[in-house]
């Protein structure tokens, strides 16, 4: 084979990895818009308490009133979602998780999404919500959405709030605010973002 042709073909090759690997580069970078949540999608294994990784979970008092674990039989995309299930009476249980807002999104529009399912669920509903919280841990305004209730099927809500001053973090969940009515509830596909307009999610 002559060698000044192998020069150009390797030299052609060599072009091509490159503007490849640009091209995967610019594809895989984070939309800076959106706020990173830890496990957002539920994908990650439950640790060996059963603890749901990257959240918290609570309930209003009293005895253990609610079974919540990762569910790898119903979610809204992947292979795993959240599911919350009432076992027993109680005002309310929660999945929350704290992530830090950065201190130039002050007078900023957030919106944060989620798809949401319930089955059984009573009048005072499944509700997504978002808290402004200031560095006293003091929450200085919560968002939420209308509550989900009874028996739906995989839907996506949506929560809009600004952020005041003096907020240093942002907490992100979900809380069952049914007494004594058994439901059911799953959480999915999480995600918080900067939006300038304060425009709806598109599904």
């Amino acid at each position: 084979m002559n060698r000044r042709y192998l020069s150009c073909l390797c030299l052609l090759i060599a072009f091509t990895i490159v503007a490849c690997a640009d091209r995967e580069g610019e594809t895989s970078k984070p939309n800076p818009s959106q706020i990173a949540l830890l496990n957002p999608g539920f994908e990650l294994p439950s640790s060996s308490d059963h603890s749901i990784s990257g959240w918290n979970t609570s309930q209003h008092a009293g005895e253990p009133s609610y079974d919540m674990a990762v569910d790898d039989v119903d979610a809204a995309s992947g292979k795993q979602s959240f599911r919350i299930t009432q076992t027993q009476p109680e005002a309310y249980g929660m999945l929350e998780q704290h992530v830090a807002a950065p201190a130039n999104l002050v007078g900023k529009t957030m919106r944060l999404t989620a798809r949401m399912k319930t089955k059984n669920v009573g009048p005072k509903g499944w509700t997504l919500f978002l808290f402004m919280v200031d560095g006293t841990d003091y929450v200085t305004i919560s968002y939420e959405s209308p509550p989900v209730l009874g028996t739906t099927e995989w839907q996506q809500v949506e929560v809009i709030g600004k952020v005041l001053p003096k907020t240093t973090k942002f907490t992100v969940g979900a809380h069952l605010a049914d007494s004594g009515n058994g439901g059911v509830a799953w959480l999915d596909d999480v995600d918080l973002r900067v939006v300038e307009d304060g425009s709806p999610a598109k599904p």
